[in-house]
C-alpha cells in the first residue's frame, strides 16, 4: 500500500479489499464419531473462537464489529498510500477482485506492465541510467515447515537441507 509506483500486468488479479472472520466448529462431527466434549471458561466470551461452540448472537456481533473497524482501518491505509478517500477506495473494494488494467482505471495501480516495466520504473526513481545493467537477485520461497522437514527425512546430511 505505501508503494510509491504499482506495477501490474494486465491480466492480473488485483484488488480483494476486504477482510473476513470465521471460525470452524467441530461439535457436530464429533458428535457422530461419539466423542462429546466439555468446556469450562472463564469470562463470557473466553471461548469466542473456540471450535467446539458456535458463536452466540452477542459473539457474532461483537466479531462482527471487530471486522468492521478492522475493515475501516484496512480502507484508510489503502486510500491514504493510493492518495485518496477512504469512501472512493470502500467503493472499489468491499472483497472484490479486478483485473490489473480494471484496478488501473479505479485508481488501485499506477502502471501496467510487467517486470521490465517495473525495473525500469525503479531505476528511473534511483537514478540510474536506463541503459545501466542492474543486477536482479531472485529469492527462493520460503518453505513451510513441512517441506522442510520431509527435506530434512531424504537427505543425508541433517544441515545441507537447512542451509539451502
Amino acid at each position: 500500500m505505501p508503494a510509491q509506483v504499482i506495477v501490474a500486468q494486465p491480466g492480473t488479479l488485483t484488488g480483494s479489499i476486504g477482510i473476513f472472520a470465521g471460525k470452524i466448529v467441530i461439535d457436530g462431527t464429533l458428535a457422530k464419531l461419539g466423542i462429546t466434549t466439555e468446556t469450562v471458561k472463564s469470562g463470557k466470551n473466553s471461548d469466542i473462537y473456540s471450535s467446539f461452540s458456535r458463536f452466540s448472537p452477542e459473539q457474532r456481533t461483537k466479531v462482527g464489529d471487530y471486522m468492521e473497524g478492522f475493515y475501516r482501518s484496512f480502507v484508510a491505509k489503502v486510500a491514504d498510500g493510493r492518495h485518496t478517500t477512504p469512501e472512493r477506495i470502500d467503493a472499489v473494494g468491499q472483497g472484490r477482485v479486478w483485473t490489473g488494467a480494471q484496478a488501473k482505471d479505479r485508481g488501485l495501480v499506477d502502471v501496467l506492465g510487467g517486470l521490465d516495466t517495473a525495473v525500469s520504473i525503479a531505476k528511473q526513481r534511483a537514478h540510474i541510467p536506463a541503459d545501466e545493467e542492474v543486477e536482479l537477485v531472485v529469492y527462493s520461497q520460503r518453505r513451510s515447515f513441512y517441506e522442510a522437514l520431509t527435506e530434512l527425512g531424504r537427505s543425508s546430511s541433517a544441515f545441507s537441507s537447512w542451509e539451502s
